[in-house]
């Protein structure tokens, strides 16, 4: 969850105002904010991954490889949201809302399937990325009847986007971290005892 709102920071709701002031502008400004997205996604990723791996002491390798697929699960999330943005402004949310509905059944038959199979843990997490690509690509595909949709490089956007957007991005960074922290603490004390 920690990754996710690190990589969210906000610029959602940011595409929505700038996409909604000036739609004409949808494919520069979707284009970037996705750009921003992607990267901040494999900064938290990374950082993610370097604190269980090098910080905490899990010993199973499942807890590790299950982190890498649950970050790919919310990087690839991430990415669709910033797509659903077009279809929002576009007043097609109930396109985005029946993939939804389909990915999120596509995701229960693997589980279903995984569980009847006794495949393993592991494939619980492998259905949460099978769901989020599916949503993904079918947002995307449909979403490029409004705006072609790529990775753009603006960086003066960039910095004016990041400056409208970081105080919501704390905001929610905050707010993931203030329930957290109590847990976190707990589970250091007690594992000492």
């Amino acid at each position: 969850a920690f990754s996710g709102i690190i990589a969210d920071f906000g610029f959602f709701h940011i595409a929505l105002r700038e996409i909604g002031k000036d739609i004409d502008k949808c494919k520069k400004i979707l284009s970037n904010i996705l750009s921003m997205r992607l990267m901040l996604s494999i900064f938290a990723a990374l950082s993610t991954f370097a604190i269980v791996f090098f910080i905490t002491d899990y010993d199973l390798e499942t807890v590790k490889f299950g982190l890498i697929i649950a970050l790919g699960t919310a990087t690839i999330g991430l990415m669709g949201t910033t797509v659903t943005a077009v279809l929002q402004v576009h007043l097609r949310m109930t396109f985005a809302a029946v993939v939804q509905i389909i990915g999120k059944i596509a995701m229960i038959l693997y589980i279903w399937y995984a569980v009847v199979y006794d495949l393993g843990f592991l494939h619980m997490l492998w259905a949460g990325l099978f769901g989020s690509i599916l949503i993904f690509l079918l947002n995307y595909l449909y979403a490029l009847k409004f705006s072609s949709i790529t990775l753009g490089f603006d960086f003066p956007l960039w910095k004016k986007l990041f400056k409208e957007t970081y105080p919501m991005g704390l905001a929610l960074i905050f707010y993931i971290v203030a329930p957290g922290a109590p847990i976190l603490m707990l589970d250091g004390i007690l594992r000492d005892e």
